[in-house]
């Protein structure tokens, strides 16, 4: 396998790619104009590797619990979208359950939860599982001089990148 490609699908997603051999790495946020996905960018990202040795992965998607039909309904169609463009560019793929890679990377990484909650009855919800703290430690990890911000300017870590990043990550992991 010559290139690694994670995707972590979104509008605030992002693209790394690896290239095995040398370890260089590329990464670019989801291309967006305005709020809508700019499917020919994408087009243009993954069209140079159609006739490579590359596999592409990116997360098997369920509904979300508490988002909104409108939220759901635009994530669903950058997925769809997304998927759309890998199968007719004839690149090779699979989609994982962000638990399968996110278990897999976050191997040796403490837990980290998110604060406890109150419910409107007053009992106190233990705080779920914070995994863009735990992917960003696992990233560091794993590649301590990657700089995962989108641009130069930016101040923090972009959670898109972070985990295209590891998805990237797990395919070399399990497909080389």
């Amino acid at each position: 396998m010559e290139y690694s490609i994670g995707i972590d699908i979104g509008k605030a997603g992002a693209i790394v790619i690896q290239e095995i051999s040398t370890g260089k790495i590329l990464k670019t946020t989801m291309p967006i104009i305005g709020k809508e996905l700019d499917t020919h960018a994408l087009v243009e990202i993954l069209k140079p590797f159609k006739d490579t040795d590359c596999m592409v992965a990116f997360e098997d998607l369920r509904a979300l619990f508490g988002a909104s039909a409108g939220a759901t309904f635009s994530f669903g169609f950058v997925a769809g979208a997304t998927e759309a463009i890998v199968v007719s560019l004839g690149l090779p793929y699979r989609k994982v359950n962000a638990k399968v890679w996110q278990k897999q990377a976050f191997m040796g990484v403490p837990e980290i939860r998110k604060p406890d909650t109150k419910d409107k009855n007053g009992k106190i919800r233990k705080g779920s599982i914070d995994t863009k703290a735990m992917a960003l430690i696992a990233s560091k990890r794993l590649y301590p001089n990657e700089d995962t911000r989108p641009t130069e300017r930016s101040k923090n870590p972009h959670d898109g990148i972070v985990d295209a990043l590891l998805i990237s990550w797990w395919i070399i992991q399990n497909y080389k």
